[in-house]
């Protein structure tokens, strides 16, 4: 699966020698987010993007994005996204592929040593 990413990601930026022509530029942060059954969730974000021009109806002409984050319950996150709305005139591009482990759900009912009693 690593693989069919790294080459998916190859081929995206090797689609149009515009992409490398134009300016792009790099930031990387870590913040702290959320799941529906975990909090905190430490995550990291690396982005790698073009401005689109200021009339624009969208803020970047291009983007590469990834994730990645670990909760402390146990779950985890994965995902990169590529969006190209203004790279090519009359085409929108968007493409994302994602992974995530949620730990077990807030569920107050019935405990995992619960005996299943079929007459009932």
């Amino acid at each position: 699966m690593r693989r069919s990413v790294g080459l998916i990601i190859l081929g995206l930026l090797a689609i149009s020698s515009q992409l490398h022509a134009q300016a792009w530029g790099v930031s990387y942060f870590p913040y702290v987010t959320s799941k529906s059954s975990e909090f905190p969730v430490f995550a990291f974000r690396f982005l790698y993007s073009k401005p689109s021009a200021w009339d624009k109806p969208y803020v970047a002409a291009g983007d590469l994005r990834a994730d990645v984050g670990v909760g402390v319950r146990g779950g985890w996150l994965a995902g990169v996204r590529f969006r190209a709305p203004g790279l090519w005139n009359g085409w929108r591009v968007r493409a994302e592929l994602s992974a995530a482990r949620s730990p077990r759900q807030h569920y107050f009912g019935l405990g995992n040593a619960t005996v299943v009693n079929d007459q009932i």
